[in-house]
Formats: structure tokens, sequence, C-alpha cells
């Protein structure tokens, strides 16, 4: 289950909430919707965190593309400088 699918999920249930004529039901289905609202957003900030750990890991497991990296964010000496 993903961000996306919870974001479906989030939809539906307004949906619902908007269709139903019960208040009581209606409060269910909006707190239901927010609730999976929270989780999708939880699910995107450990996906990001995800990401920046497998950045990591793999300028770690190389660190020629590192010294590249590094080097390309210096910008190159001018032909007088050299």
């Amino acid at each position: 289950m993903d961000s996306q699918h919870s974001r479906q999920q989030a939809s539906r249930c307004m949906e619902l909430a908007e269709a139903t004529r019960s208040a009581r039901l209606k409060n269910l289905l909006i707190a239901e919707a927010e609730a999976w609202n929270s989780l999708a957003e939880d699910q995107d900030w450990l996906e990001q965190r995800i990401v920046e750990r497998r950045s990591r890991e793999a300028l770690a497991i190389f660190p020629t593309i590192r010294a590249m990296l590094a080097a390309r964010s210096n910008p190159p000496p001018s032909r007088r400088e050299r």
C-alpha cells in the first residue's frame, strides 16, 4: 500500500460522507478520511527518507561518484588561473 492508495481511500470516504444523510455517519467518514490522509503523509515522509538513505549509501559504496560530484560542485579554474 502506498500514499496514492491512502489518498484514494480518503477521497472515497469523503464521497460517502457527502452522500449520507446521517450526521453521525458523516462525522465518522470524515474522521476516517482524515486518518487516511494522515497515513498518506506519513508514507510520503517515509518514502522520502528511504530515497535519501539510498543516495547516501550509494555515495558511500562508490567513492568515485562522490569525488566526481564534489569536483563538479566547484567551478573549473579559468584559463588564466591554470
